[in-house]
């Protein structure tokens, strides 16, 4: 800032400045986008990894159930 003369000398409607700032939104919203389909992989990957799991815990259910009946 004090190099252009303070607040009211830097010029807002420079090309340069506004192609920088909105290159840095389009940045910013990108790697927003990749961290919410990263944290939605993960999200799948984990009740792909659980199903199994619950399946085999219901299956020892089972077989204890039968053993305490017959």
């Amino acid at each position: 800032m004090r190099y252009v003369g303070g607040i009211d000398q830097v010029d807002v409607a420079c090309r340069e400045l506004l192609l920088a700032a909105s290159s840095a939104r389009q940045k910013y919203n990108l790697h927003l986008e990749e961290s919410k389909k990263t944290a939605e992989a993960e999200q799948s990957d984990k009740m792909r990894k659980a199903v199994p799991d619950q399946i085999e815990e219901l299956k020892k259910k089972k077989a204890r159930l039968q053993q305490d009946i017959g």
